[in-house]
């Protein structure tokens, strides 16, 4: 070419075929740009898939996992009791400490409080109610003083604000303040008593006025309030009401004003104990009525006179009721600072002594131990995914500029410079990529709830870059050379040493490091580094695996090279090779196959451990608990269809042994209910027939033969003696035997010390009778469609106890994450397979033209593929396994499965063998079928062009 003809190009530029003389370098630059997006489309499109789906990822977990935190810490909040959730300011004046009444008492305490909060604290709040009321007073039916549906009833008087607005009346009227004074028989008062008794408009819920028979217009004498002024109330009922939503937290603070509930009688009997609601805004009547009239008994020290003074018999408390739903994890820091001073505040908030009541410290304290414990599983998923994915688009990245090796040569060797050609690929590369990592990053932005960090951002940006980083290293390796196979120079055994070593230190500093101190920092947050370690240990491993692979599989071709054939020699042959080309896919295989394992180690090991769990809390299918069942309902149950077992038992969940806390009490006849829990894992056959033979207890002075679920004390560890208080009786008890299986019906932390049920009746001389029955029945049984509605029982079901547990959002959570790991995985898998076949392609597709043309078949060549892939499957899964068992005995203190299963921290593990097997079968059909679609292309690949490449 003259030199008029190159006018206008750059002396390092290399013009296309085509391209007229004079155009600009930009020019020329950009048509060849053009033509190379022609090109190479298959590899650049899978490109863009793994940047697509990879940076989906990067956004929408993080995104997902914080929702999840936000989501648990609502659960958490709206499953505690109302008591534990929100808090309460109570307090009232001493009898011997008056405190003057004023007007604004109610209002200044509620604004002292909020003060105390601070600001960020006050716009969480939902709600504040103020209430006001008594202690339970006896209460008897006006005129003749008898007992309200002939038993005894004790009335809770309370004046709260706004209870009209969550209620609905449907009879009567809501009641009204000033109702005056009743006439009151004097028979039925203290000898000097007036008979005109103050009056005050109750009104009671539906269920109460059912249960004990109230109507409209009935009036009630209670007697001297507890802590009071001598002297009585009468209450009118003006109205019944039904709540507008009974489950909503506005009727948390006090349920006996929705449902009466059951108190013991000094003789043994049972009574009825409810709350009537009094005028919303009627505090000064309240308190007028229960204080002494002017000038009656003046002087006497401790009872308030007239209304002037606070009653001493009066409760205040000011409800704060945080919005759950509102709250996100960002909050706790913020909720557990504010209710901290305000439990613990520097100076008085009302006039009176109050404390803070509150269960909020408690349930945050175990929310983020719960969130903590999620993070450390799931990062350890998240970083190998991440990993998984970023080897798997640097192994792309390769593929495509191994595909234009002799494309970029030649490029090279018209005088394209490296910068030149590396602008040119990355170029073409970020046509293809920025659009997929753009929409995989607004896919998962609006594919997952609002997150609360940039961190997603940041690394779809790393995973747009990784590619554009990758492509040029891979430009200058490929042009090194211009003509030939390809750079013949071999790398320092040091400067890959180095690195490997470099890897393992890392790997085992770290591993060191995560069992010392977990993934949690001190300020809550995960540790990067430790969040890395089991990558960086799979990784380390990969290198052992890689170091040590060629010399088996050599060996194993030596040998196979004795037989006949020379199909399985040279597979062998070629995958005993260390190229660079299979690095990387093992790493990709062996890492998702542990972290595949350990995935379903966990998951398996979590929902054995709900079943578990759920057996234990509630001791059989079902559990009905009532202080006042009858045979006849035991009965009923026992004879309803589902049900194929049946064991009355007494159960005490408050009874206390000396110096070692509460305790669950247990009284079953051991026979029977070693029968019911036959096949469970309550099972405890041995023990339980040992208990049934020793002698039956004679009277109250005999210990108790007893079976515990942990050991009581000192002493009842040691055998000795032991008491037991239940039923307002101190029974020795004969430990027998410590049996961890007996841990059931009862709270996690709670020793269960069983009994036989004939031994308590005898220590007790007749005085207990069954409080629960313990049902084997299928999951279509239902108490309700047996036994009559009744607010004193209490049913747990075995089945939803489980549920509730495993559709948590933490536990649903992790499946889901641990689930989406195991498909990710696998696809990256699938992809580093085809990308390994894609990568050797051109010497391979050579050795079997030259093959062919010596006569080998086609099944021959399936059979070179699949000799040449299995090795390094093998190499993959075995090593995988292996860590994948391994990784959580790393985790070590870090790996507390209890927030997820309601049971012990540290069970024991149980690998997922369906998933071990699933795995295998799943690499086996991998290999397969890439052997049949690679093989398939080789053979129909034109002998002539195939013999040429490397030319």
């Amino acid at each position: 070419m003259t030199a008029r003809g190159r006018r206008g190009a750059h002396p390092g530029t290399a013009l296309p075929d085509g391209v007229r003389p004079g155009r600009t370098r930009s020019a020329a630059w950009l048509l060849l740009l053009r033509r190379q997006l022609r090109t190479g489309r298959g590899v650049h499109t899978v490109l863009a898939l793994l940047v697509l789906l990879t940076t989906f990822v990067a956004v929408a977990a993080p995104r997902a996992a914080d929702a999840a935190y936000d989501a648990a810490l609502t659960e958490q909040l709206e499953r505690a009791l109302p008591v534990q959730r929100d808090l309460t300011v109570l307090g009232g004046a001493a009898r011997f400490y008056p405190v003057p009444f004023t007007d604004d008492l109610v209002e200044s305490t509620e604004r002292a409080v909020r003060d105390q909060l601070g600001p960020a604290a006050t716009n969480l709040l939902a709600d504040t109610t103020f209430a006001a009321y008594t202690q339970p007073a006896e209460a008897l039916l006006l005129p003749g003083g008898t007992q309200p549906a002939g038993e005894p009833v004790r009335l809770v008087l309370r004046q709260q604000e706004r209870w009209t607005e969550h209620a609905e009346l449907v009879d009567g009227r809501a009641p009204l303040p000033d109702a005056g004074t009743t006439a009151v028989d004097p028979d039925l008062l203290l000898p000097g008593e007036p008979v005109d008794v103050p009056t005050l408009e109750l009104a009671v819920s539906d269920a109460a006025a059912q249960t004990l028979e109230l109507t409209v217009g009935d009036a009630l004498l209670l007697d001297s309030l507890p802590g009071g002024a001598p002297t009585p109330v009468v209450v009118r009922v003006v109205g019944v009401f039904r709540a507008g939503d009974p489950a909503g937290g506005y009727w948390g603070a006090d349920p006996l004003a929705l449902e009466p509930g059951r108190f013991p009688t000094a003789d043994g009997g049972l009574g009825w104990l409810l709350t009537g609601l009094l005028a919303e805004d009627d505090y000064r009547g309240l308190a007028s009525a229960i204080t002494l009239p002017d000038g009656r008994f003046d002087g006497l020290p401790g009872f308030p006179q007239g209304g002037t003074q606070v009653p001493p018999s009066l409760t205040h408390a000011w409800r704060f009721v945080f919005d759950a739903d509102a709250l996100d994890a960002a909050d706790v820091e913020v909720l557990t600072a504010a209710v901290g001073r305000v439990l613990t505040p520097a100076e008085s908030v009302a006039p009176f002594p109050v404390r803070g009541q509150t269960g909020l410290p408690q349930l945050l304290e175990r929310y983020e131990h719960g969130v903590g414990v999620t993070r450390t599983l799931v990062s350890v998923a998240f970083a190998a995914v991440l990993a998984i994915a970023g080897i798997s688009v640097v192994l792309t990245a390769l593929v495509a500029v191994d595909r234009r090796r002799d494309e970029l040569r030649l490029l090279r060797s018209r005088g394209s410079s490296i910068p030149q050609l590396v602008g040119l690929v990355d170029a073409q590369a970020l046509l293809w990529v920025g659009p997929a990592a753009v929409v995989g990053t607004v896919a998962g932005r609006l594919l997952t709830p609002a997150g609360h960090s940039a961190a997603p951002y940041l690394l779809a940006a790393a995973v747009l870059v990784l590619p554009l980083a990758v492509l040029p290293w891979a430009v200058r390796a490929a042009t090194r050379v211009l003509h030939g196979a390809g750079d013949t120079r071999r790398t320092h055994p040091l400067a890959r040493l180095g690195p490997e070593v470099a890897l393992v230190l890392l790997a085992g500093l770290g591993a060191y490091s995560l069992r010392r101190r977990g993934l949690i920092t001190d300020a809550g947050s995960i540790d990067p580094y430790a969040a890395l370690v089991p990558t960086l240990v799979v990784l380390a491993v990969a290198v052992v695996v890689l170091r040590a692979y060629p010399f088996p599989v050599h060996r194993a071709a030596h040998r196979i090279a004795r037989r006949s054939g020379a199909v399985a020699f040279l597979g062998l042959a070629r995958a005993s090779r260390e190229r660079m080309s299979s690095v990387l896919p093992l790493v990709v295989l062996l890492l998702a196959v542990a972290v595949s394992v350990f995935a379903s180690t966990v998951q398996t090991t979590v929902g054995g451990e709900q079943d578990r769990a759920a057996w234990r809390e509630v001791g059989a299918d079902v559990r009905v608990d009532d202080p006042a069942l009858t045979t006849a309902e035991v009965t009923a149950l026992a004879d309803a269809p589902g049900v194929t077992g049946l064991v009355a038992a007494h159960r005490d969940t408050e009874a206390a042994v000396a110096d070692g806390g509460r305790v669950t009490l247990l009284a079953v006849p051991p026979a029977e209910y070693a029968a019911l829990l036959v096949g469970t894992p309550l099972a405890a056959d041995e023990e339980l027939a040992d208990l049934d033979a020793q002698p039956p207890v004679g009277d109250a002075g005999t210990p108790l033969p007893a079976l515990v679920s942990a050991p009581l004390d000192d002493a009842a560890a040691a055998g000795g003696p032991v008491t037991v208080g239940t039923l307002g009786r101190q029974l020795p008890l004969d430990v027998r035997a410590v049996v961890p299986a007996l841990q059931r019906g009862a709270d996690a932390e709670d020793v269960v010390v069983l009994v036989r049920l004939g031994d308590l009746e005898s220590a007790t001389n007749g005085a207990v009778e069954p409080t629960t029955a313990l049902l084997r029945a299928t999951d279509a049984f239902a108490v309700d469609d047996v036994l009559e509605r009744s607010p004193s029982r209490d049913v747990a079901d075995r089945v939803e106890v489980r549920a509730a547990v495993a559709d948590a959002p933490l536990p649903s959570f992790l499946r889901a994450a641990f689930l989406s790991t195991m498909v990710l995985a696998a696809a990256y898998s699938v992809v580093a397979v085809v990308l390994l076949l894609a990568l050797g392609a051109a010497d391979r597709q050579a050795t079997v033209a030259r093959l062919r043309t010596m006569g080998m078949r086609p099944p021959q060549v399936r059979g070179l593929v699949a000799w040449e892939l299995v090795p390094l499957a093998v190499a993959a899964l075995l090593p995988g396994i292996a860590v994948g068992l391994a990784l959580p005995l790393l985790l070590g203190p870090a790996l507390d499965l209890g927030p997820f299963t309601g049971g012990p921290a540290a069970p024991p593990l149980r690998p997922g063998a369906a998933a071990v097997l699933g795995l295998g079968v799943g690499l086996v059909a991998v290999v397969a079928v890439a052997v049949l679609v690679d093989a398939a292309r080789d053979v129909r690949a034109s002998l002539s062009s195939s013999l040429r490449i490397g030319e």
